[in-house]
């Protein structure tokens, strides 16, 4: 069993501080479905595996027309088969339809993920979001009432201008509409974005640690007082609703990718596709997987990243597991780090093995570099 992963790289508008693959020419649209369907066929020949989960992520998705849907999601099925326990899609609430959310869930979608990011108009704006509050809750309305039982919504802190109450007041927004999901990202500015020139011309000003420090403890505060768990760094869910495919990934098992910048983990080689169009489009023409490039990880290597995946999830590592899969005896090798952060409230002993506190997960970044 398996998870698939299918990039669509196309937005309508840019936000200002994103940095991943994607495009605003939708002039190719149609014939990247079509060459991402060839790419699903050449995929499964060499990896004939069914799947578990299937997460459709960009760019924007649900840019894509029902038909688009249909024609991506008819192949998957006559080659790896439908998932069997979920099916993601992200949306921009702006590309959210009737008409689109009724074919999604006759194709199989269960699940569906959608960026909020603020309440704030004022700090949608600094973000470059098109989508008003109004508009994601219209949105959250249609994918509700399309019979998706599973909605995530993200939102983003740490933005220039954004106050506690700001945080408080979106907080409120996303406890009202309860979704089974929450994913919490702090703002990270990537060079050579909108933001980052703004930032360089000092026409806004990132928030201080302080303040990031107290909207997280506030954030983390106020979603598990309603029963929503931090299961992993910066995600949150109602119990049973943690995203399986994501949980793919910090888990460590195979997963395979499509699309154009798709990044797949086979065993111990992690995967890159080509992150050009033009590339991309004419290897598969030649009837060639988009690879760009191959990374064998070594033994040590596959080691620190266990760990570092593993210390990001609630649950932790297991200490035994990690002896059978790597040759390793933790409490042996890790044992002055273990000691010394235990000491200082940061981490703690589990039946299984460790696992960082709430205040641990909160700077973990700075506990792992020194594993």
């Amino acid at each position: 069993m398996s998870h698939l992963y299918l990039h669509i790289p196309f937005c309508e508008h840019r936000c200002g501080y994103c940095d991943f693959v994607s495009s605003e020419d939708l002039s190719f649209v149609d014939v990247y479905v079509s060459a991402l369907i060839k790419e699903i066929g050449l995929l499964h020949k060499k990896h004939p595996t069914p799947l578990k989960t299937v997460y459709f992520g960009g760019g924007t998705p649900s840019i894509l027309s029902a038909i688009h849907f249909e024609r991506i999601i008819s192949k998957i099925k006559s080659t790896f088969g439908l998932p069997s326990e979920e099916f993601t899609v992200e949306v921009n609430p702006e590309s959210v339809s009737k008409e689109k959310m009724t074919a999604l869930v006759r194709l199989g979608v269960n699940r569906v993920s959608m960026g909020m990011q603020a309440k704030q108009t004022r700090l949608l704006e600094v973000l470059e979001r098109r989508a008003t509050f109004e508009t994601v809750v219209d949105a959250y309305g249609l994918i509700r009432s399309s019979g998706i039982k599973n909605i995530s919504l993200d939102l983003i802190y740490g933005i220039p201008g954004q106050t506690l109450d700001d945080v408080e007041e979106s907080l409120q927004a996303i406890i009202e509409l309860s979704p089974e999901h929450v994913s919490t990202y702090a703002l990270k500015v990537e060079p050579e974005t909108p933001m980052a020139r703004e930032l360089e011309k000092g026409l806004i000003s990132m928030l201080d640690d302080d303040t990031y420090a107290d909207q997280l403890d506030l954030i983390i505060e106020t979603l598990e007082n309603k029963g929503y768990v931090r299961y992993e760094i910066s995600n949150f869910s109602k119990p049973s609703y943690e995203s399986k495919h994501n949980m793919s990934y910090w888990r460590g098992v195979t997963t395979l990718g499509v699309g154009m910048g798709a990044v797949y983990l086979l065993g111990n080689e992690r995967v890159e596709n080509i992150k050009t169009m033009g590339t991309y489009l004419n290897m598969l023409d030649d009837n060639k997987l988009p690879i760009d490039n191959k990374v064998i990880l070594d033994a040590e290597e596959r080691l620190y990243e266990a760990l570092l995946l593993g210390f990001r999830l609630k649950e932790g590592i297991d200490t035994s597991l990690i002896g059978e899969r790597f040759d390793v005896d933790f409490e042996e090798v890790y044992a002055e780090w273990a000691r010394k952060y235990i000491g200082y409230g940061l981490l703690e002993k589990t039946d299984r093995g460790y696992r960082l506190t709430n205040q641990g997960m909160n700077i973990a970044n700075v506990l792992l570099m020194e594993l």
